[in-house]
């Protein structure tokens, strides 16, 4: 890190300060701005709303084999996701805990008993 230049370093920040700054201009000092740089600028406005066609493009390369080879490589990948993923994660320590509960009522209740 000690190599990169400090002004590289400075973009993010200074990158999210002008669009911060765009973004007050456009829609709080003058709301009217975006709606006219859309009107003039048609291709470029779907262009960018259909987010630059990356999706649709994706899609249409794809073959029907491709497709079908590639399903069972995204169903996993979605199983993975709910295993391992923020709620998988969660329910998996939920699960712990409930288990670390009942083993310590099992032992408490064990102990009880022997006296």
């Amino acid at each position: 890190m000690e190599a990169v230049p400090e002004w590289i370093k400075l973009l993010p920040t200074v990158m999210m300060a002008i669009g911060a700054y765009v973004s007050y201009v456009f829609y709080i000092r003058r709301p009217y701005v975006p709606e006219e740089l859309a009107n003039q600028h048609q291709m470029l406005y779907q262009f960018l709303l259909n987010k630059w066609y990356f999706a649709s493009s994706m899609t249409d390369l794809r073959s029907p084999g491709e497709a079908a080879r590639t399903f069972p490589v995204e169903s996993r990948r979605r199983l993975h996701h709910r295993r391992f993923g923020p709620d998988g994660v969660s329910a998996r320590y939920f699960d712990f805990t409930r288990n670390v509960v009942r083993l310590q009522t099992a032992i408490s209740i064990t102990t009880r008993l022997r006296c």
